[in-house]
């Protein structure tokens, strides 16, 4: 699923400027000496009940000519009660609001006074843990820390090193993570990849308070890319906040739009029908050119590190069965040519990719997360879901011999 990547290692954040008032040379320590600095994190965050805290989030995805940034402050409320995730939610900015209750979960757009609405029954175990971590705002967070660090102190395989570093004359602790193929999740542990990439991780300690002030993530696959997420403001067990904000009834006056939540189209169901433009040659191609065909369609976005690992999966897909009779597609649904031809040019896909430009053929596929391919033959969905390695080949080496 669409993921963020990562940092280069050396850059330390302060205010809105990326800057460092100094950076001691990194010392080589035990892994024991990390470990006893994060266990002292965890100490911190593990028995809390409330948390607020600013965010300050910075993507730089220089491979893909990319920023983004954003500034909110994040509200969390744990109680065992709640099933699933343990905890309730609030995420609150300029232009937005995100409020997790327990038992629904409602989306505030402030510049446009609307609300979306998801309640429980569309809450189920999988699709809650993948909205939680598709939240950018818990990416690498102080949530999270409090999720994967056991995690971290007893995972032999990942490398971890010990600095020190002074920002604004404060003194913090430099942990450097090194994981193979690994990274950090909300509330799931260590995800495993299937990527071979490995992960770097710098986090700053505060060698007073022990908790967060900082997270860094790059990766060995694009080393200019990096994402920085900065916490201020820190409070554990402070005041509740009130409890009619939990509630999207306590915001009136606001358009109410239903929010969709799309499935997957299901095997055995008709293609949906399309004509879409390929963006290389400005040519329209419709589903029913190939009505008798063996089709792969794969649904992808460019700032997305799980599509940029799939490129070499679909081009074997290419390779093996294109001149065997296979079709194989992108459709892309966010970007622009000028963007799509950078990560063409950046990534080397072989096959060709169609602009979903409103969106539509993504949404009648019941697509809501990339990347996800669809195998169509003769008009007919034989699988959809993820890259699955091994078993898109059995079905499609089946299929070809009909």
């Amino acid at each position: 699923m669409k993921l963020l990547p990562f940092i280069l290692i050396s850059i330390l954040f302060t205010g809105i400027s990326l800057r460092s008032d100094a950076q001691p040379a990194l010392v080589s320590k035990e892994s024991a000496d990390v470990n006893e600095i994060l266990q002292q994190t965890y100490s911190k965050l593990k028995d809390i009940k409330t948390l607020q805290y600013e965010t300050f989030r910075y993507i730089n995805y220089k491979s893909q000519d990319y920023e983004n940034k954003l500034l909110g402050v994040v509200f969390v409320e744990f109680d065992e009660a709640i099933p699933i995730v343990g905890f309730r939610y609030q995420f609150d900015n300029e232009v937005s609001k995100v409020v997790f209750n327990g038992s629904g979960k409602f989306w505030i757009d402030k510049k446009n006074a609307s609300m979306e609405s998801l309640q429980a029954a569309a809450l189920k175990k999988e699709k809650l843990q993948q909205d939680l971590n598709a939240a950018s705002f818990f990416y690498n967070s102080i949530l999270s820390l409090r999720n994967v660090i056991p995690h971290i102190l007893t995972d032999t395989s990942i490398k971890k090193r010990l600095g020190d570093t002074l920002i604004d004359s404060r003194s913090y602790h430099k942990v450097l993570l090194e994981m193979k193929s690994k990274s950090f999740t909300v509330n799931e542990g260590l995800k495993q990849l299937t990527a071979d990439i490995r992960i770097y991780n710098q986090i700053l300690i505060d060698k007073v308070s022990y908790l967060p002030y900082q997270v860094v993530q790059s990766n060995n696959f694009e080393p200019e890319d990096y994402v920085l997420v900065k916490f201020d403001q820190i409070k554990i067990n402070g005041p509740q906040i009130e409890e009619n904000s939990w509630f999207a009834s306590s915001y009136p006056g606001l358009q109410i739009k239903g929010k969709e939540d799309l499935q997957l189209i299901a095997a055995g169901a008709n293609a949906p029908a399309f004509e879409l433009e390929d963006f290389q040659t400005g040519k329209m191609v419709t589903m029913s050119d190939f009505k008798d065909d063996l089709v792969l369609l794969e649904f992808w976005v460019k700032n997305c590190s799980y599509c940029i690992s799939a490129v070499p999966k679909m081009n074997s897909m290419v390779a093996k069965y294109e001149q065997k009779g296979l079709k194989v597609w992108g459709i892309n649904s966010e970007d622009n040519k000028s963007q799509l031809n950078n990560f063409y040019e950046r990534n080397k896909p072989t096959f060709s990719t169609l602009m979903d430009q409103d969106g539509k053929i993504t949404k009648a596929y019941g697509v809501n997360g990339v990347p996800q391919v669809v195998l169509i033959h003769q008009g007919k969905v034989i699988y959809a879901g993820g890259i699955v390695d091994g078993k898109l080949d059995a079905l499609i080496q089946k299929l070809l011999k009909k």
